[in-house]
């Protein structure tokens, strides 16, 4: 997806967001009148978290209140980290806390007055950050994260920031992860905010066995495409010269091949400028 795509698919995320949480803006009763107790709130909006699809076992819940619509809505703190407000109509609507944070801070309002969740285990998006890189398989140490947006499929993209190691964009595809590179997100026409070339160097190099590339210490790389059995990296070495890295679907490494026999993946070596690196 292009970047001007996917920051007009980022918008509508976010006015759509801020168009429900205004609803319940002008109802919510803020007195607590009616809420539930903690235990009736937790059975509750367990069922609905059920009914939503949702991946949660409610640990705390509150109940928020009815909409204009008369709309029974919660927020819910899950076990496994995440944390939602759910709209209890028709259907259940569930909206990440994280989305709701990005919301506000989006449209500039303060704490006091916004739609941000409020259930302590869903006040630390350092921790929910940290859970869900977890869960998508990431070992680095978290230091940064963000909500990107949604896909074309539906789901929310998040970025994760490591500590001087690669981050990369991660979705949930039901009970797994779409795990996305920062090589790879850049060569989409999109930017990882939280990740410096040095740590995608580091990251990439880290992927390399000792002696891949013979007497090469890369100094850039970038990602080229990806086949049906494999992704391709061209790396340029400290000389000059460069080759291409093939990777499996697993992220193993496979082989390197040589700029002059790499010209018909994707186009071809630009990095390379030593000796016959680009099979010129």
């Amino acid at each position: 997806m292009g970047i001007r795509t996917f920051l007009l698919t980022v918008l509508a995320m976010l006015v759509a967001t801020q168009t429900a949480v205004a609803q319940d803006t002008r109802d919510l009763n803020r007195s607590g009148r009616g809420r539930l107790p903690d235990s009736g709130a937790r059975l509750e909006a367990q069922g609905l978290a059920d009914r939503a699809g949702l991946i949660c076992r409610v640990v705390n819940a509150v109940a928020l209140g009815r909409d204009i619509d008369g709309n029974r809505q919660f927020e819910v703190a899950c076990e496994e980290g995440r944390g939602y407000r759910l709209i209890a109509g028709a259907g259940v609507e569930a909206l990440d806390c994280l989305v709701l944070a990005t919301a506000d801070r989006a449209s500039g309002v303060g704490e006091a007055v916004g739609r941000a969740c409020r259930l302590p285990e869903n006040r630390d998006s350092s921790a929910a950050f940290t859970r869900l890189a977890s869960d998508a398989g990431l070992t680095c140490p978290v230091d940064a994260g963000a909500v990107v947006g949604r896909s074309q499929d539906g789901g929310t993209v998040y970025e994760i920031g490591c500590a001087g190691a690669a981050g990369a964009w991660i979705e949930q595809a039901g009970a797994d992860w779409r795990v996305t590179d920062c090589l790879v997100v850049e060569a989409q026409g999109n930017a990882c905010r939280f990740t410096t070339p040095a740590e995608q160097l580091a990251g990439f190099a880290a992927r390399l066995p000792a002696g891949a590339i013979a007497g090469c210490s890369p100094t850039q790389v970038r990602f080229m495409g990806r086949s049906p059995t494999a992704a391709y990296y061209e790396v340029q070495c400290q000389t000059g010269a460069g080759a291409v890295a093939a990777f499996g679907p697993g992220g193993e490494y496979r082989e390197t091949i040589a700029c002059p026999d790499a010209r018909l993946i994707g186009d071809g070596c630009q990095l390379a400028t030593g000796p016959s690196s680009r099979g010129d």
